[in-house]
């Protein structure tokens, strides 16, 4: 018989600390969902920042509501992808001026191998031009390809430096700008 009552008392005992401990986590759970219900307009996050203004160190406090925030987030987002979409809209008419200047090149060194009309030493009386002088114009054209190649190249790959390291500035604002205040609003979320 003791066994039996020490056996009752002990799933007694257990359900009433299941059901305290699970009244906890629901109470729990409903603060955090009733915090996370309310509009953003009315959650007001308080954000300790620091900077520095003419060498000297400061640090303020200010205090938002979570949906400024968001406001501002998307701003700055907005703002990032102008300036990206301007980065590739730079890169496409570089890329057309090479390719532009390329073609525009390569048509005038091309025109003395056509045969039209060009009056160039080493053409024949039909309008073409002897072996000797082809080849030369070729290895010519070749060089004069390859250079601008280079060029063009070279150009490119400033273009895109340049185009990386502004990206990663609007990033690194972007981030800066966002991050301090992302951290606080969800420490602001954890505290019931």
């Amino acid at each position: 018989m003791h066994l039996a009552q020490a056996h009752t008392d002990l799933c007694r005992q257990l359900g009433q600390t299941i059901v305290k401990s699970d009244a906890a986590f629901l109470a729990s759970a409903e603060a955090h969902a009733n915090k996370l219900a309310q509009p953003l307009a009315a959650v007001q996050i308080r954000s300790q920042r620091r900077g520095a203004r003419d060498g000297a160190a400061l640090s303020w406090s200010e205090e938002r509501s979570a949906g400024e925030l968001v406001a501002r987030a998307e701003e700055q987002l907005a703002q990032f992808e102008r300036g990206v979409a301007g980065l590739w809209a730079e890169w496409a008419a570089a890329e057309s001026e090479v390719r532009a200047l390329l073609r525009g090149m390569v048509i005038p060194l091309a025109s003395p191998l056509s045969g039209e009309g060009y009056a160039g030493d080493g053409e024949t009386g039909d309008g073409a031009v002897d072996d000797g002088e082809g080849e030369q114009l070729l290895r010519r054209l070749r060089e004069a390809i390859e250079r601008e190649i280079e060029c063009a190249e070279e150009d490119v790959f400033e273009l895109g430096e340049e185009a990386v390291t502004l990206m990663k500035g609007i990033e690194k604002d972007f981030r800066k700008d966002t991050l301090a205040d992302l951290h606080i609003f969800f420490q602001s979320i954890d505290e019931p």
